[in-house]
Parts: C-alpha cells; sequence; structure tokens
C-alpha cells in the first residue's frame, strides 16, 4: 500500500530519497524553520494539526489546509497539552502553527500515510503502524480528549470553521544531503521549500497571480502582472500597465500558457514595430527600451499606453475601403 501521492514520491526520487517511505519531516522542519533549523544527523517526525469527521460509520480525515490555524490557537492549544507531554517526556518544535515537530525516536519508525494521501478517506487503512504505533495512539487519544471541548475549537465553530480536534504523524526520516533542483524555486509547499534549501537553491513563494487559473463564464483566463520593472534583459516587461490575456481554453491550456510566459525566449524588445498578426504583436514605443511579451503568451504591454490594446480575437476586422 503506497501511504504517499504521487507528487510527494516524484519529489522524493528527483532529491534521491526513499520514496517508499517519503522522509518529509526533517526537510519541512528546515523550511518551517526559515531555514535556521540545525541539520545533524537526527531523525524528525512531523505531528500535523487536522480535524477528523465523524461520518455515520467511520472517520474521515479533511484537508489540513481547510483548518487555517492561527499562531495564538496554536499556542493555546499546545500549552493545553503540555502536562501530557512533560508526563510522557516528549518535547515538541511548534515552528509552524499547523505543523509541529518530535524527535522519531520517541515513538520509532512508523508506516505512516501523509494527510494528502488520506484527506477524505476512512482512517481506518491509513492508521500509522509499527512496533510502538499503540503507544503513539494513546497519546493522540489523549490529545483529542482534551481539545474536544476546548475554547479554542468552541470559537472556531461559533463562526463557521473547522474544529482543530486531532494530529496527525508522518513523514519520518533523517535529513539527508540533496542535489540542487534548480537554480531558483518558487513554491508554497513546505516539503518542497526544505528540499530547495537543502540543495542550496534560492525559494520564494509563488506568486499567486500565476496560479489566477479560474472558471468564469464558462470558460477558463489566465492573467498576470510584475509586480515591479525589471529589466528587459530578462524578458519581464518594463512596466506595471501590462495586461495579458488569454483566449477561452482549458485549464491545461492555461497551464501551459503560465509555463511559457517565465520563459525569456517568449519575449521580443518594443523596439521592433510588427503587425497584430505577426509573432510579436505590439503597439509602437521604440523608445521606451521596454520589453514585450509576443503574441504565443497573449501578453500586452507598453509603458507609454496605459490602456492596452484589445485582445486579437475581440477586435473588428477592417475591410478595405
Amino acid at each position: 500500500m503506497l501511504r504517499s501521492l504521487p507528487h510527494e514520491r516524484w519529489l522524493a526520487g528527483k532529491a534521491g530519497l526513499d520514496t517508499g517511505r517519503v522522509p518529509m519531516a526533517p526537510y519541512m522542519r528546515l523550511a518551517d524553520s526559515g531555514g535556521t533549523a540545525p541539520a545533524g544527523d537526527e531523525a524528525w517526525t512531523c505531528l500535523q494539526l487536522v480535524h477528523i469527521h465523524a461520518a455515520r460509520d467511520h472517520l474521515v480525515l479533511m484537508h489540513p489546509d481547510q483548518l487555517r490555524v492561527r499562531d495564538e490557537e496554536a499556542a493555546s492549544l499546545y500549552a493545553a497539552i503540555e502536562p501530557l507531554l512533560r508526563e510522557a517526556d516528549i518535547t515538541l518544535e511548534t515552528p509552524n502553527a499547523a505543523r509541529w515537530y518530535l524527535p522519531e525516536a520517541v515513538f520509532g519508525p512508523l508506516d505512516a500515510t501523509t494527510p494528502l494521501r488520506a484527506t477524505g478517506r476512512n482512517i481506518d487503512i491509513w492508521l500509522q503502524a509499527g512496533e510502538r504505533a499503540r503507544d503513539w495512539r494513546r497519546l493522540q487519544n489523549e490529545i483529542q480528549m482534551t481539545w474536544f471541548d476546548h475554547p479554542v475549537n468552541q470559537a472556531r465553530e461559533a463562526v463557521g470553521e473547522l474544529p482543530i480536534n486531532s494530529v496527525w504523524l508522518y513523514g519520518g526520516g533523517a535529513m539527508q544531503p540533496v542535489p540542487k533542483l534548480a537554480d531558483a524555486v518558487l513554491t508554497s509547499d513546505p516539503f518542497l521549500t526544505g528540499l530547495g534549501l537543502a540543495g542550496g537553491s534560492r525559494v520564494a513563494a509563488m506568486r499567486p497571480d500565476l496560479r489566477a487559473c479560474r472558471p468564469k463564464a464558462r470558460s477558463w483566463r489566465c492573467w498576470t502582472a510584475p509586480p515591479k520593472p525589471i529589466s528587459p534583459r530578462t524578458g519581464a516587461c518594463g512596466s506595471s500597465a501590462c495586461t495579458p490575456w488569454m483566449p477561452t481554453g482549458s485549464p491545461r491550456r492555461c497551464r501551459r500558457w503560465a509555463t511559457a510566459a517565465l520563459k525569456p525566449s517568449r519575449w521580443c524588445s518594443a523596439a521592433r514595430t510588427t503587425s497584430p498578426n505577426s509573432r510579436c504583436a505590439a503597439p509602437t514605443c521604440a523608445s521606451s527600451g521596454a520589453a514585450w511579451a509576443s503574441a504565443a503568451t497573449g501578453a500586452r504591454c507598453c509603458p507609454t499606453s496605459p490602456t492596452p490594446p484589445e485582445p486579437p480575437h475581440t477586435q473588428k476586422k477592417q475591410t478595405a475601403p
């Protein structure tokens, strides 16, 4: 039984890690600490704050991102279970509100499923397995009872939010050297962020406008705008007055467009004035020195023209007099 999702195993394989039991925790710990967590040889495991929904005859794990745990909520919940942890001689690291970490030696190596793999499913077959799994389940039950009627959860339920009623253990392993995946990594995924930091890549959060693919009027559209002027040499618009567009298409075309927009080879100089039907359709801006997106990406940008031209599919055809 595979206890992780394909993209999680793919990332592990690219980094030269075990794809059967993906050691996500040490790299997520590195990411959540902002790259300051000491590597060392100690193995770590992740304790994810989750909501487990009680269905008619089984329990279902909800997607962790639905919780959006706040820092003050995490601090209050941690304080409630601190006596339990002290009694069991367990020390937790809490660099992130939704993800806590403890040494893997506390419960030993367990066969554990990642939360995304078990999301929306009956958790019976995805529960942790191993020599000390029963010890872990005992602590998990005690945490659930402590949080059941906690003021934090009462406040969340009062405003229609899911209560934080359990924890999920997964991702155990030790930090290992990994290759540099890329010069720059743009992601909001903690595992990929940790792999990038461990490999020496420049890591930044994915720009929200590059992920803006959403249905609108029974079609899909993509758009993006550079957050600041960038040198034309890099192949990006030199002005904030940039309104890209994409004709009606599928989500796959939308993703393909977003990828193509990052390739410098797709851009041409504003000094080149061309007709709307050619590869680089741009108004005359020869003196601006800005860069222009090609028609392949569907972008238009002109520093001297605050209103971008209409996309070709909306322009009216001109008839000869």
